[in-house]
């Protein structure tokens, strides 16, 4: 079977669970990236006819002028060369560009939805026409928490056409082994509105009145790092917060170890972006840490209240810190609270299940069922 997945992504390393479905799916992968209509595949541009407009291509006689642009001309010739059987599209604005293409070529279509592409105010209504067609010919439409369903059901998905099939955390942080002897938060993500770093900032002050050898390592980067670091200055706790920048998969390993606890106060944006199911959430209690988090989207299911962790609401930094504190000052509850959740995401985030589901909606699309 020949599937081509299409990305947003002008980084597709940097997104693990698409690293997850290139390396793990059956099949013959062809990965296509750059755009919401993919600018590039394993053999370069995609774009047919560089440079040359749709009015020049119709003067010169090129077939596909009439219809296509340059770029979707050349994203047909690939599709239609390779034999493509099946197109999984990462993101909904990805599937709802190619959704036109796929349906001329009478190629199945699966759309993955991840997070904001679900709810952004904005882009649901840039794109509400071409999610609507989208809707109507793709064979699956592919969710990661039970709130992201009802989100897609509000816009007009079919509910019969909707696998809710959560994200996975791969097998290597089952093997990462925290240490839990000193009061150390971790933060994994990207510095963006819907992560709120900066709460994270404000809830380590309250922390440190209470363990003022209490630590925090954040990792990644994004247009809110240097706030997050200026607020760490102005309220005077920049000693007890390493900000480490954007770090790969394979180096997490002594970050997770030395840390007793994961911390994560995701909101809904202003501009309605929002979280799927965070990775990293996954990961981290994969890992064997326990989660202090928000009541948000899929972390309400990816983290157990008072089991795994504990959930606070959305802008509720006195209750965050005040959760942060109850970890960090018992250990020995702190690791019995990451040794379930781990057993949590063992037993209903396995990157194999999510897998297997994704494989078997792709074979029965192929086949017409």
């Amino acid at each position: 079977m020949r599937i081509a997945i299409t990305s947003t992504s002008h980084k597709p390393q940097a997104e693990s669970f698409i690293e997850a479905h290139k390396s793990r799916l059956k099949g013959e992968l062809h990965f296509l990236y750059g755009d919401n209509l993919p600018k590039y595949g394993p053999d370069g541009a995609l774009s047919l006819y560089p440079g040359i407009g749709k009015r020049l291509m119709k003067k010169l006689g090129l077939k596909q002028a009439a219809e296509s642009s340059p770029l979707e001309a050349g994203i047909k010739d690939y599709l239609s060369r390779k034999r493509i059987d099946i197109v999984l599209s990462e993101f909904g604005t990805s599937g709802a560009m190619m959704s036109p293409i796929c349906k001329e070529l009478q190629i199945p279509l699966i759309v993955h939805f991840h997070g904001g592409d679900a709810v952004i105010e904005e882009l649901l209504r840039n794109f509400r026409e071409r999610y609507l067609e989208m809707f109507d010919y793709c064979a699956r439409i592919v969710v990661v928490s039970k709130d992201m369903k009802t989100d897609l059901l509000s816009i007009g998905a079919p509910e019969k056409k909707i696998l809710l099939n959560p994200c996975g955390a791969r097998e290597s942080f089952q093997q990462i082994k925290p240490a839990f002897n000193e009061p150390h938060f971790l933060f994994i993500g990207r510095f963006v509105d819907k992560k709120a770093p900066y709460y994270l900032v404000c809830a380590m002050k309250r922390v440190l009145e209470s363990v003022p050898e209490a630590k925090l390592d954040l990792v990644g980067e994004g247009p809110l790092l240097n706030a997050t670091k200026n607020l760490a200055k102005h309220l005077g706790i920049s000693d007890k917060l390493v900000f480490h920048g954007a770090i790969e998969h394979p180096n997490l390993k002594p970050y997770l170890e030395k840390a007793s606890c994961y911390v994560q106060h995701s909101i809904v944006a202003d501009n309605g972006d929002a979280e799927g199911t965070p990775v990293s959430i996954l990961e981290a209690a994969s890992a064997g840490l326990p989660v202090v988090s928000t009541r948000h989207k899929g972390i309400k299911q990816a983290v157990v209240d008072h089991t795994t962790g504990f959930l606070v609401d959305e802008h509720d930094v006195a209750a965050m810190a005040e959760k942060m504190i109850e970890v960090i000052t018992d250990l020995e509850k702190a690791r019995l609270m990451g040794m379930a959740a781990q057993q949590h995401v063992l037993k209903n985030y396995a990157i194999e299940t999510h897998i297997a589901r994704l494989d078997l909606a792709i074979a029965e699309a192929v086949n017409g069922n």
